[in-house]
């Protein structure tokens, strides 16, 4: 009689291992196509097995992967209730919720087709607030398109390889290119525009020789390596200024010597 029931069980067991059948609330099963079908939910327990009583849940629904509904794969809409990790909501993000106070504090990597050659990889971030604030983008465009590699802070339209909408705090900056220090003034046959000159520019153009304006400035920004030497260029202009003044000085004080032993020859 125990084998019958062995050799009965074996072939419903078979059946069902050959039938591909979508079912819920039984045990999971490989078909003769080799899918595994489970049914709803995988739980894992750590102390009963009852259903309400579950540490980690993985289930799926509408082309959704989800872990214990803080990890999600493939989700398309709505959010995080509480601190997890999503993949795929919008614009096939990464979304990292650290608290769920007030309207959620967390922060986001998603990628974005700009059309026309140009993609972009930004980095959101949210404080107590539903929607996101683009914190860094960076760019990415075809040879063609122009702006290839370009990093913006603050700015969603970064126009060089970095753009920062805002102050920067550094505790050291350093410029590295091709720029020539102005030491040639102190070439004997530099040519250095006289005081009478600079003040004729400086009446009639409102600013110094070779230092641009404040409306270029406003309108085109400071190249600051560009500019650093023209104000070097500029301070040792000045020291020859000095020099020079500093010499007619002395020739005024030797012929005021002059004059002054002359007199007192004369009153002896």
């Amino acid at each position: 009689m125990e084998t019958k029931k062995v050799c009965f069980l074996g072939v419903i067991l078979l059946m069902t291992i050959s039938t591909k059948a979508q079912t819920w609330n039984v045990a999971p099963f490989i078909g003769s196509d080799g899918v595994m079908e489970v049914g709803k939910y995988i739980d894992f327990h750590e102390t009963s097995n009852d259903q309400n009583d579950y540490s980690v849940r993985l289930t799926s629904s509408a082309n959704k992967l989800i872990l214990n509904n803080q990890f999600r794969i493939g989700h398309t809409t709505g959010g995080l209730s509480s601190n997890g990790i999503m993949l795929g909501n919008d614009n096939n993000s990464l979304e990292l919720i650290h608290s769920s106070s007030g309207s959620g504090y967390g922060a986001k990597i998603y990628g974005v087709d700009e059309a026309n050659g140009v993609t972009s990889l930004r980095i959101a971030v949210r404080g107590n607030s539903s929607s996101w604030t683009n914190a860094i983008y960076i760019k990415a465009a075809a040879s063609n398109a122009g702006g290839a590699g370009n990093v913006g802070i603050g700015t969603s339209n970064p126009l060089s390889k970095l753009s920062v909408d805002g102050v920067i705090r550094s505790t050291e900056v350093k410029v590295l290119a091709d720029i020539t220090v102005p030491d040639y003034v102190f070439e004997p046959d530099y040519k250095l525009r006289t005081l009478k000159e600079t003040k004729e520019y400086i009446r009639e153009n409102k600013h110094l020789p070779e230092i641009p304006s404040a409306a270029e400035i406003e309108k085109n920004g400071i190249d600051l390596g560009d500019m650093n030497m023209k104000l070097l260029k500029k301070i040792e202009e000045l020291t020859l200024y000095q020099i020079e003044l500093m010499e007619r000085l002395e020739a005024t004080e030797a012929a005021y010597k002059k004059v002054e032993n002359r007199l007192l020859e004369l009153t002896r």
